[in-house]
């Protein structure tokens, strides 16, 4: 997707345009079965069982489209899992106060600001879902460190997170907030182990030595053409 949109930006590129994707930091790994999830769930979720969107608070995120799924899966079900909405403040003013306004228990969806990388692990590796409703993305690291992690994802039809999710998601027309609720219920209710399997095989193209072997890659292929 990155590599056709530069042809399209600058055509004298061609053939020639490489897009290498990023590497996710070898830090994001499945939690260890010593691991509990109480403490993650207790800092950041109430103490229960949580679905989580990682990434800046605004509107190109489908942030307030996530609320209202979530206010959705709990008009069917009040024991739904609550939202966590791990991330910074962006652009974009008042919508999340907005959305929250229309949802009917705004106390389920937890919203702890920036995380540090630590937190960040633990919220990936603890989620039930990891869910990215996005309108638009560059790429989607959050993504990729979600799938090292093992984390069952469900995702929206952008571009970009189709591409780095392959197999290894749910995907959702953005924008659907019924259709997110629906997607969200239905990979809960999955099985756990075949989710993590999926994430796992797919995270392994994001490792770093496929990033640096891209990378030398390109470079001996500029060098060989300047020598001729």
């Amino acid at each position: 997707m990155t590599r056709r949109r530069l042809q399209e930006a600058f055509p004298r590129l061609g053939a020639g345009a490489v897009a290498i994707p990023l590497a996710v930091d070898p830090f994001f790994t499945p939690a260890p079965d010593s691991e509990s999830s109480e403490p993650t769930r207790a800092a950041f979720a109430g103490g229960r069982r949580f679905i989580l969107q990682l990434g800046t608070l605004e509107p190109r995120k489908g942030v307030a489209t996530l609320i209202a799924a979530h206010a959705s899966m709990l008009g069917r079900d009040p024991e739904a899992f609550d939202l966590v909405l791990a991330g910074a403040r962006g652009w974009g003013g008042d919508f999340v106060a907005r959305a929250l306004a229309a949802h009917p228990d705004p106390a389920r969806v937890h919203l702890p600001g920036y995380v540090s990388r630590d937190d960040a692990r633990a919220l990936l590796r603890h989620a039930e879902v990891v869910v990215m409703a996005s309108e638009e993305e560059g790429f989607g690291l959050p993504l990729a460190e979600a799938l090292a992690c093992g984390a069952r994802c469900v995702i929206s039809d952008d571009e970009a997170l189709v591409e780095v999710a392959g197999d290894a998601a749910t995907v959702v027309p953005r924008g659907r907030a019924d259709a997110f609720a629906t997607a969200i219920a239905a990979v809960r209710g999955g099985a756990a182990d075949c989710g993590r399997d999926r994430a796992l095989a797919r995270a392994a193209a994001f490792a770093p030595a496929r990033h640096a072997d891209a990378w030398r890659r390109v470079v001996e292929g500029m060098l060989s053409a300047g020598q001729a």
